[in-house]
């Protein structure tokens, strides 16, 4: 019990990196949403999946992990990135 507290302490700043995250894409979406139906979606799914995708290299790059294993991570999401575009 002694060795769970400082554990999930590690996890604190990728706890508020997600919600950052979270926060900035649904703020993002909620503006949009005010507009006009129609108007900019492609402008709109571009910025969304940009949000998105920076998201996730901050998260992985804010994980309590070695550098080697974040690399490993970040070259994955890469190659994933690339085959899918």
């Amino acid at each position: 019990m002694e060795g769970l507290i400082p554990w999930l302490l590690s996890f604190s700043g990728t706890v508020m990196t997600v919600i950052v995250v979270i926060l900035a894409y649904l703020l993002t979406r909620w503006l949009f949403e005010r507009q006009k139906a129609g108007s900019n979606t492609v402008l709109k799914q571009i910025l969304l999946t940009i949000i998105v995708l920076i998201g996730l290299l901050m998260i992985v790059l804010s994980l309590p992990i070695g550098n080697e294993l974040k690399g490993q991570i970040t070259s994955l999401v890469g190659i994933v990135l690339s085959a899918a575009f």
